[in-house]
């Protein structure tokens, strides 16, 4: 959940931010709003795509995003 604070100009620069492992955020303790706050300080617009390859949860969402990127 640090990152975007830790390295500002990857996400300022990012057209996607896809975050992996969301099973696993109550287990590690991962901030979500902290997260989304430091990404939105430095990139307001960039999508934040939320998904879990383990489950597959959000990744048809990130899935229509790269295919209506790609026309």
């Amino acid at each position: 959940h640090d990152k975007p604070h830790k390295y500002p100009s990857l996400f300022q620069k990012a057209d996607a931010i896809v975050l992996n492992k969301m099973d696993l955020t109550d287990a590690v303790g991962f901030d979500m709003d902290y997260f989304v706050g430091g990404v939105r300080n430095v990139n307001p617009d960039s999508p934040i795509i939320p998904i879990s390859c383990k489950t597959m949860e959000g990744v048809d969402v990130w899935i229509k995003w790269l295919r209506d990127r790609l026309g």
